[in-house]
């Protein structure tokens, strides 16, 4: 039986780079998306719908002011859109959640980071629910420090520009916190692999080393 890989989020840089991994794809943006074209297209029984899903409000955009909005692209849009493909014949779904959600609970870090951390913690529920109820599989995962090309919100990102622009960039503790951070590439290339794998599970998406702010400041400075 065929599949079509529906990836969730024109706008993630996630999405740009899995491009070059998947065949037979389509990404679809839930900001214009058209449910009678949908239903045209994959509303067959035969076809087979692996979904990956890359919506999110982004952490940077996030305040005191539009808590209503973050909610709403964050988790609300996730589970209408999830709603209405329960007539769908959805195979296989794979979350890009965020490590955040180990600190969703702590009160010592940023504001940002833990309102991130609840609500991604949120759609991994929505998303199990959903997997459960249809018996499909689902890989949630949760991503540590991405970064690479179109990235506009990582630390990395945040360096460069800073450099590039001969701008200040405030560091915390020194610079000497550490972070695990992975390339974008390499976040596509696993999801390439799990699209196939048909088992539940949750997974911790890094490279397993850290790497403090301030060498990669070092690092960064005698390029530019």
């Amino acid at each position: 039986m065929k599949a079509f890989n529906i990836i969730v989020g024109k706008r993630s840089f996630l999405s740009s780079a899995l491009k070059v991994h998947l065949n037979n794809f389509e990404i679809i943006s839930l900001n214009k998306f058209d449910k009678k074209k949908f239903k045209k297209k994959y509303k067959n029984t035969k076809v087979k719908i692996n979904l990956i899903i890359n919506h999110f409000y982004p952490i940077y955009k996030i305040n005191n002011k539009n808590a209503e909005i973050f909610y709403k692209k964050s988790i609300k849009e996730i589970y209408f859109f999830l709603n209405f493909l329960k007539d769908f014949n959805v195979n296989k779904i794979i979350l890009s959640s965020s490590s955040a959600i180990y600190g969703r609970n702590k009160r010592d870090l940023d504001f940002n980071r833990i309102k991130y951390g609840k609500a991604k913690y949120k759609c991994e529920k929505i998303v199990k629910t959903f997997c459960k109820e249809k018996k499909c599989s689902y890989s949630i995962c949760r991503i540590f420090n991405m970064y690479g090309t179109k990235d506009k919100s990582s630390v990395i990102y945040k360096i460069v520009s800073a450099i590039k622009n001969k701008k200040n960039f405030s560091l915390i503790n020194n610079g000497n916190n550490r972070r695990d951070f992975i390339n974008v590439q390499d976040v596509a290339e696993i999801y390439s692999k799990l699209i196939s794998v048909n088992k539940n599970e949750i997974i911790d998406l890094g490279t397993g080393k850290s790497t403090r702010i301030k060498d990669i400041i070092d690092i960064l400075s005698p390029s530019y």
